[in-house]
């Protein structure tokens, strides 16, 4: 009987202690191992962009935008700095949503859904997580190619769709407690595309 009093009074005594740190323990939900420290705002990339006039090297911002809490993760706006002569489309890196184990990529319309539903869409990408995604293709297989490498501190994303004309390619490597250190995507013969690599 004392047993059982004495764990009903530790009880009473940790719930209120949890509630009061909900909001200090938030962000242990969140993958910021490899997601940007929650304290950065923009990062300086080594910037080169294949535009229609020539290439174009300089440095280049990247805003980190958090858009909003949803359950259990957050999302947030990749965009670069204004750069003379590129394309406002090409600026914008993409949704990311960031969770504890995994980290999503979603364009404009697949963000307004989950905005909206709550739900993360069943077409997003998983871009980083932990443990290595094989692609689902042969290397030689036409269609969407999409996979996770893991490299020690790395997570290495890449996707290609070898199925269409246009060739489109996008590479992500994120660093533990670094975030994205390197960006590259584009279409194939290097139209329209973009490299972007960490300043050290």
């Amino acid at each position: 009987m004392k047993k059982i009093s004495a764990l009903i009074l530790i009880i009473m005594i940790l719930i209120p202690g949890c509630n009061s740190q909900k909001d200090l323990n938030y962000f242990s939900k969140i993958n910021t191992s490899f997601f940007f420290s929650q304290t950065i705002s923009s990062v300086s990339f080594n910037s080169i962009f294949y535009t229609d006039d020539g290439i174009i090297k300089q440095k280049a911002n990247v805003n980190i935008i958090k858009i909003k809490d949803i359950n259990n993760g957050v999302l947030y706006l990749l965009k670069l700095d204004k750069v003379s002569d590129v394309k406002e489309e090409f600026l914008n890196l993409g949704y990311f949503y960031v969770q504890k184990d995994n980290i999503f990529q979603l364009d404009s319309t697949q963000a307004d859904l989950l905005l909206s539903k709550k739900n993360i869409p069943k077409d997003a990408r998983i871009v980083c997580q932990d443990n290595e995604l094989p692609d689902s293709l042969g290397q030689n297989e036409i269609g969407v190619h999409q996979y996770i490498m893991v490299d020690k501190d790395l997570r290495k994303y890449h996707y290609y769709n070898n199925s269409v004309e246009s060739g489109f390619y996008e590479n992500i490597t994120w660093e533990k407690n670094k975030g994205i250190v390197k960006f590259e995507s584009g279409y194939g013969a290097q139209r329209d595309g973009i490299e972007l690599s960490i300043m050290r």
